[in-house]
């Protein structure tokens, strides 16, 4: 069976690069200032990963599974407990729902009345009560009360483990920060989950039409040179969908590339246990994490070193560092080439609150050396270019009392 996304068969490294090396090993990290290889890397203990760590599932998803369910017989459903990232044939038993390790089951044998098999593809496949599953059929991963459960109150996403324990919310209290933090899936239906830090959301999800994956998609899109072999710089890494995105655009093989930071341990935690996430571990993509501020972090890159750079800080009250400030700006102008794009997230022109810092940020980013400084309406941020001269700021910005 093709299961997709398998947690616990990912090894799960956080890559916390060397500042002072570039490009970036692609399987060596620094822990406690001992380089090590990615196999070394063992699992922080109190994140609930293990053996028994089966999958992810959110409300989206538990209510299709509730709905295949029958009152009499034993079901092979087609679901997702991958955040609807992939699709697995889940075993639908009179007690809740199993992992269906085995393509086929039997009608025969036991109690049962024929002696064919029904195999386990396609979505409601009904198996008589006699009935025997091949390779045993896999162990339980939740009740149909705990299903119901996580249907009914339609909040955050849930790891699943085939241990005998309960569904447990995926969330955390940052010991970087000391704010919580947990996933969210989308409004509407199962897919990318945004993630909830100290009570904001991390990505649009307002509206019919809004989710994680369209925003990161206007995000990317507001970079022009995103060419195979650019090397690319993302601030904040925040569940990572912007720095996987750009990987798959740069990578050719091995000179494109793209450097994270993450501030916050607590957003890599939030990785590590989202499907939607694995691209930053897995080493399918060319993507260096490293755990550590941008603020400190950049002023061991030389100048010149990006092509391109995304830069999506979380709201001002988040933030512990000044990823808003002019020196900040002005370290980015200063790894950014000539030519090389700046998308800087700020939030809907809009709103209250994002949309007075608009003539403030392109100030700035004006003085520490950006030009071109243009308003992308789709993606809610600014565009702006690095170049030797910095030109006139545009008049058409509301003032702002950053």
């Amino acid at each position: 069976m093709n299961v997709g996304f398998c947690p616990h068969r990912v090894i799960v490294a956080l890559f916390l690069f060397l500042l002072s090396h570039f490009p970036f090993p692609s399987s060596s990290l620094l822990l406690g200032g001992k380089v090590v290889t990615a196999a070394e890397f063992a699992l922080p203990s109190e994140w609930r990963f293990g053996a028994s760590w089966s999958g992810c599932i959110d409300h989206h998803s538990a209510i299709e599974i509730l709905m295949a369910r029958s009152a009499t017989q034993n079901v092979v459903a087609e679901g997702s407990i991958s955040l609807g990232l992939t699709r697995q044939h889940l075993l639908l038993n009179q007690e809740g729902v199993c992992l269906f390790v085995d393509e086929e089951i039997s009608s025969g044998g036991g109690n049962g009345n024929g002696n064919g098999k029904v195999k386990g593809k396609g979505k409601g496949k009904a198996v008589d009560n006699g009935g025997e599953v091949d390779g045993g059929g896999g162990k339980l991963l939740a009740t149909w009360d705990e299903l119901t459960e996580i249907a009914t109150r339609k909040q955050g996403c849930y790891a699943l483990y085939d241990d005998g324990s309960k569904p447990w919310r995926i969330s955390t209290l940052s010991k970087t920060s000391g704010i919580p933090a947990s996933l969210c899936p989308p409004l509407t239906s199962s897919g990318a989950p945004t993630m909830v830090l100290g009570g904001f959301t991390m990505h649009r999800i307002a509206g019919t039409d809004m989710n994680p994956t369209k925003d990161t998609a206007a995000k990317i899109s507001a970079l022009p040179n995103l060419y195979p072999g650019s090397v690319v710089l993302d601030t904040c890494c925040g569940l990572g969908y912007t720095a996987q995105g750009a990987a798959r655009k740069v990578m050719d093989g091995g000179t494109g590339r793209v450097v994270v930071f993450e501030y916050d341990i607590a957003s890599i935690e939030m990785c590590a246990y989202n499907p939607h996430s694995q691209g930053l571990f897995d080493g399918t993509l060319p993507i260096s994490l490293i755990h550590g501020d941008a603020c400190s972090g950049l002023e061991k890159f030389e100048k010149n070193t990006f092509n391109a750079i995304i830069h999506d800080p979380p709201a001002r009250a988040l933030c512990r560092k000044d990823l808003y400030g002019l020196q900040f700006y002005k370290e980015l102008r200063r790894v950014l080439k000539p030519s090389g794009t700046l998308f800087h997230y700020i939030g809907s022109p809009d709103s209250k609150e994002s949309g007075k810092l608009y003539k403030g940020i392109a100030s700035r980013l004006t003085e520490a050396g950006f030009t071109n400084i243009v308003k992308v309406e789709a993606a809610y941020g600014l565009k702006a270019t690095a170049a030797v001269q910095s030109m006139r700021i545009r008049q058409d910005y509301v003032d702002d009392e950053y």
